[in-house]
Parts: C-alpha cells; sequence; structure tokens
C-alpha cells in the first residue's frame, strides 16, 4: 500500500506528528511518504523525492526509514514499511515524484509515482 496514492492531489505539506516521532527536533518536517508490505524483512536500498515544479524544482532532501535504519529507532521497526520525509515541509501548489527501491524478503521491489501536494491546480477533463 503506498501513502501518497499514485496521482493524489492536495497532499499536506507538513508531517503530523505521531508517536514514535519520526522527525525527532524537526518541527517543520514535510509529509510522510510510505510504502507498506506484508512482511518486516525489508531494506530501503534507495529514495528519491524531487519536485517538478511550482515554487522549488528539483531534489529535495529527505529522512530515510526502514525497519533497520531511521531517525527515530521505533518508527518503523514493528510497521513493516519504508518511508521517506522531507526534512522540510513541501511546497504548495507543487507536483512531487517518488522513486523507490526496497528489497523486498530478499526481492527488489521498485515503484515511481507522483502526487501534487495542497493548492495544484487539478486538471480539467
Amino acid at each position: 500500500m503506498l501513502c501518497t496514492v499514485p496521482g493524489q492531489h492536495d497532499v499536506p505539506t507538513c508531517y503530523g506528528k505521531e508517536m514514535p516521532v519520526a522527525s525527532p527536533g524537526n518541527d517543520q518536517a514535510g509529509y510522510a511518504i510510505t510504502a507498506i508490505f506484508s512482511t518486516g524483512s525489508l531494506t530501503l536500498t534507495a529514495a528519491t523525492l524531487t519536485a517538478l515544479g511550482g515554487k522549488a524544482q528539483g531534489a529535495v532532501d529527505c529522512l530515510l526509514y526502514d525497519p533497520h535504519s531511521g531517525a527515530s529507532a521505533n518508527m518503523t521497526g514493528y510497521q513493516r514499511c519504508v518511508a521517506l520525509i522531507a526534512r522540510d515541509r513541501l511546497q504548495d501548489a507543487t507536483l512531487y515524484e517518488v522513486r523507490l527501491h526496497v528489497e523486498v524478503a530478499g526481492e527488489p521491489w521498485t515503484r515511481p509515482w507522483q502526487f501534487s501536494a495542497m493548492g495544484m491546480p487539478r486538471t480539467r477533463r
């Protein structure tokens, strides 16, 4: 399961605080992007978040998590997920692309998708 959902509009720009805290000492972190699996045997091998348009363009600096690593030891160890969280708030009205590369129970899994942060104009059909 992916969160944000591919193609999702109006994604919040900041991380909603929860326990355990995924971004200790950072009150300006962006929205948490996660991929949830049916196993905890996960290793995040690569992850990127790129702003494709809007006020900011280019690579976004992120905190990365899998069951073995991350800024908060309790964040993903029990959740069967990998995550990335932008170190700064996402920009309003901006299209983002996520690319995750994960080893799931020894098998490679790769997924790219896009979403837009709050305030992004929707395409008319």
